[in-house]
């Protein structure tokens, strides 16, 4: 009986062994998710970040366009206006001074 016993126990051991083994086959590869999902959550963070700032610097751009805009349309009536200025003068006869506005 004790040979029985012994080799009972050295079954459970060697369960014992495996299941420890597969145990710790498991938690690797729960401890290699949890690295690769806390590295993912870090890309997306920094992504956001960069999204974050993209944002931001594309309202600036845009601000900065209309800004543009209005000083490109503020010159074209400049030259408008100075163009009627220069025909106004053109159509006036030699010899007579130009009339102040």
């Amino acid at each position: 009986m004790r040979r029985g016993v012994k080799i009972g126990l050295i079954a459970a051991l060697a369960g014992c062994v495996v299941l420890g083994v597969a145990l710790a086959i498991v938690g690797s590869g729960l401890d290699q998710t949890r690295i690769e999902r806390d590295n993912l959550e870090f890309e997306y963070d920094q992504l956001q970040n960069e999204a974050d700032t993209m944002r931001t610097e594309r309202d600036e751009l845009q601000a900065q366009q209309q800004q543009l805009k209005a000083q490109v349309e503020g010159q074209l009536q400049t030259i408008e206006q100075m163009k009627t200025e220069v025909e106004r003068l053109h159509q006036v006869p030699e010899g007579s001074a130009p009339a102040t506005p």
